[in-house]
């Protein structure tokens, strides 16, 4: 019974301020989310019964850290959609601010292309590779780079910095949900780059944070 109350919308509403739209779009999303499931493997299987508490309050979480303001918002191996689509669904109600999605696998790529119209928010799918994409596909960055990058459960710190280097901008910041590995992965990343870190507990999960790296550039 415990678990079938976390796992709803009205467990995640009495903790996340939430409008009406913003509700009834997540919902819509995980409505979906569980359609496709049952076609392509979009989340692991074991998570399905707390995929409010798991995967939408845990994505949520990172807009704290997001002003409200025009921005691009890139989010690498976007998968099942985490945290990107309730970023989009969150940032459909916030001026000029866009959603770009960079997601290898085709049929998950029209996935999250539909989900990204179910919210409402302007952006792009990015059907390629992530060594293969570059600010210039997103034609607003161009040399000042994106606003934020965002990824949960993607790749290790330093591939990931690697990967997105062309992306990175003077204001740039990640927000990265990471696990209990994040002091190996930002070691290793350390003898690369030079970085501003900040870890925030995560709100969602005891072992996870979100690590906030800002004034980014190659050591």
């Amino acid at each position: 019974m415990a678990d079938e109350v976390e796992n709803s919308l009205e467990w995640l509403a009495a903790r996340f301020p939430l409008s009406t739209v913003q509700a009834e779009k997540l919902e819509q999303f995980v409505d979906a989310l569980l359609r496709w499931q049952s076609r392509i493997n979009l989340i692991s299987p074991d998570s399905v019964r707390s995929l409010w508490q798991r995967h939408i309050y845990d994505s949520l979480q990172l807009a704290q850290f997001i002003e409200k303001a025009p921005g691009i918002c890139v989010d690498l191996g976007s998968g099942g959609g985490f945290p990107a689509i309730p970023l989009a669904i969150l940032g459909a109600e916030w001026p000029g601010f866009a959603m770009h999605m960079v997601e290898s696998n085709r049929k998950k790529a029209v996935f999250l292309a539909e989900m990204l119209r179910l919210s409402g928010a302007a952006g792009k799918v990015h059907n390629r590779r992530l060594e293969e994409f570059g600010a210039d596909e997103i034609s607003s960055a161009g040399r000042e780079g994106v606003a934020y990058i965002t990824a949960r459960g993607f790749a290790a710190l330093p591939k990931l910095l690697d990967f997105s280097a062309g992306l990175i901008g003077k204001q740039t910041q990640y927000l990265l949900l990471k696990g209990q590995d994040v002091e190996e992965e930002l070691t290793a990343a350390t003898k690369y780059w030079r970085m501003k870190i900040v870890k925030h507990p995560s709100i969602s999960d005891p072992t996870g944070c979100v690590l906030q790296l800002t004034e980014i550039s190659r050591a």
